[in-house]
């Protein structure tokens, strides 16, 4: 070792049994991560609006990468196959309902309004 430079030591830290099942490499199971998929509705105020969007369980990776690349249109929410929940800021309400009417021709998808939850 060369004169003034220190050793260095490597600790090792326990870790729980599940963070060392994830750090082996193997996928864990959702339920393992969380107790239940926290639901879209409780993120959403008055500066956001949302649409249910339905579409076939195919078309799901699409839609996805439409709204990655809209320059932060909307944040899009899976709740299960092809149903949708996609949130956008309330200043850009308009585009993102031209931007459905378009997947509603292209993809024949269903789309709705959602009211805003209620908060008590």
């Amino acid at each position: 070792m060369a004169h003034g430079a220190k050793e260095r030591t490597r600790t090792h830290t326990s870790r729980p049994a599940d963070a060392r099942h994830l750090a082996a490499g193997s996928a864990a199971r959702p339920n393992e991560l969380c107790d239940s998929p926290l639901p879209a509705t409780p993120l959403v105020d008055s500066d956001l609006v949302c649409r249910k969007v339905l579409v076939r369980d195919k078309d799901v990776v699409f839609v996805k990468g439409i709204f990655e690349a809209s320059e932060g249109l909307g944040a899009l929410f899976a709740e299960r196959g092809g149903e949708l929940i996609i949130s956008a800021p309330l200043s850009r309400e308009r585009e993102l309902d031209e931007l459905l009417t378009d997947l509603q021709n292209e993809l024949q998808a269903h789309v709705s309004h959602l009211p805003l939850p209620t908060v008590p």
